[in-house]
């Protein structure tokens, strides 16, 4: 295990990380790399030919005015594997400074980002603000996900945070060609009401872009086309086909139904990597 650290971060401002990878000898492996506090970036050594990279903080989330910057570039090639140690938490929020998040990715021609990282969940009161945006070059493909909980639902909180906010653009040779931004804010009433997100407790947006993922991509548009929602089913899902790509979003009663549904939409990933980004995770 890899944790990225070096001289470089002194000149860098807290919450920065960048991540590069190229392909190399046969395999994809981290050519620059570092992070401050209270980012890390762990990068495993695997018998792979991807890389595996995992994103954490310290504390295991973010707390009032955290700032996280983080800069992905894979090279011509690459394919990588970008996830999380566990759930982003963000922690309640007396300030009303926030948590925010910035993810950058730029796809050179042939390589595949695969970003599933763990669903965030936002304690009570708590502000959250993410901006993904990911450039792709000719021959790039994305696998990404990005879902949210209702919170802790031990302790009661259910929905029960001030905001969260979070936005995806998508570029394909400089042209942007997906934009998608997900708000939930108590100013516009209450996020449990039974007009809002009711009973379901896990939200979850999938993009797939590309020519490694096109067929992926149209085996799930020809699944759900055929699959009927049942009244009180507990996984709702839909699919949207856009220039270059599909979007697929889910609400679940459970954060645990959500994951499955998503493993099971996205198994084709095993045949990518000759394993799936959560065979040793859980």
């Amino acid at each position: 295990m890899t944790i990225c650290s070096t001289s470089e971060q002194r000149s860098q401002v807290d919450g920065t990380g960048l991540l590069e990878l190229s392909f190399v000898n046969g395999r994809t492996v981290a050519t620059r790399c570092f992070a401050t506090n209270p980012l890390k970036i762990l990068v495993p050594r695997r018998d792979n030919p991807a890389a595996w990279a995992y994103v954490s903080s310290y504390g295991g989330g973010m707390v009032s005015g955290d700032q996280i910057d983080l800069n992905v570039a894979l090279h011509p090639g690459a394919t990588c594997v970008l996830g999380t140690q566990a759930s982003t938490k963000i922690y309640r929020d007396q300030n009303q400074r926030g948590c925010h998040q910035t993810v950058s990715a730029r796809l050179a021609a042939g390589s595949m980002l695969i970003a599933v990282p763990d669903p965030v969940t936002c304690f009570r009161d708590a502000v959250f603000e993410q901006q993904q945006s990911f450039y792709l070059e000719d021959d790039a493909s994305l696998v990404m996900v990005d879902w949210v909980t209702s919170g802790r639902r031990d302790a009661g909180e259910i929905w029960d945070f001030q905001r969260y906010r979070s936005r995806i653009d998508l570029y394909h040779n400089t042209q942007l060609t997906f934009s998608d931004t997900m708000l939930l804010d108590v100013q516009d009433g209450p996020i449990a009401s039974a007009y809002r997100l009711g009973r379901f407790h896990c939200l979850a947006t999938v993009v797939l872009a590309g020519p490694g993922v096109e067929q992926a991509g149209e085996r799930i548009l020809a699944d759900l086309s055929k699959e009927a929602t049942a009244p009180g089913s507990s996984v709702i899902e839909s699919v949207s086909p856009f220039d270059n790509g599909f979007v697929l979003r889910m609400l679940g009663m459970t954060t645990e139904k959500t994951s499955n549904r998503l493993k099971h939409r996205l198994v084709f990933l095993k045949a990518l990597l000759n394993e799936t980004p959560w065979e040793r995770k859980w």
